[in-house]
C-alpha cells in the first residue's frame, strides 16, 4: 500500500529555501509557518492546507491539495512583491522539474486565485492565493 507526504511540510521546506525565503526573512529568521506564530512577524508567508484530495484513479499515490498561501507584508507593495514571488514560483515548479524534499516531490502548480485581503483589525497588508499542488511520493 502506497502512502502520501506531508504536502504541507515539504511545501513549507521547498519555499523556505528558495527565492520567496529572501522576502520573508528578518533578524536572520526565515518566517514561513504553517500556522501563524503568536508574536505574528511581518513580513512572513503563512501555508494550510485548506482542500484538494489524493486521487483514487491511480497506483501512484497522487495528491492534489489545495494550500491557501497568506502573504503578509508592512505595506501593500511589500505583500504584493512577496505573492507575486510565490506565484512565479509556483508556476515555475513543473518547468523546473519539481522539488523533492522530505520524501515528496511537489511535481506542479496551478494557480486558482490571488486577492487582496488584508487585515482590518490587525491593520496589516495581505494577499492570499489559492494553487493546486500536485505531489508524488519520492
Amino acid at each position: 500500500m502506497s502512502t502520501f507526504g506531508d504536502i504541507e511540510s515539504a511545501t513549507k521546506a521547498w519555499l523556505a529555501a528558495g527565492p520567496v525565503a529572501a522576502l520573508v526573512t528578518a533578524a536572520g529568521r526565515t518566517n514561513v509557518y504553517l500556522a501563524m506564530p503568536l508574536a505574528a512577524p511581518v513580513p512572513s508567508l503563512i501555508l494550510s492546507r485548506v482542500g484538494g484530495a489524493p486521487s483514487a484513479r491511480s497506483d501512484i499515490p497522487i495528491d492534489r491539495a489545495r494550500i491557501s498561501f497568506d502573504c503578509w507584508g508592512t505595506s501593500r507593495a511589500i505583500a504584493q512583491t512577496l505573492s507575486a514571488r510565490l506565484i512565479s514560483e509556483l508556476d515555475m515548479l513543473a518547468p523546473r522539474g519539481g522539488y523533492t524534499v522530505l520524501g515528496v516531490t511537489l511535481a506542479a502548480a496551478e494557480i486558482l486565485s490571488w486577492i487582496w485581503l488584508p487585515d482590518p483589525k490587525a491593520d496589516t497588508a495581505r494577499y492570499v492565493v489559492d494553487a493546486l499542488i500536485t505531489a508524488l511520493p519520492e
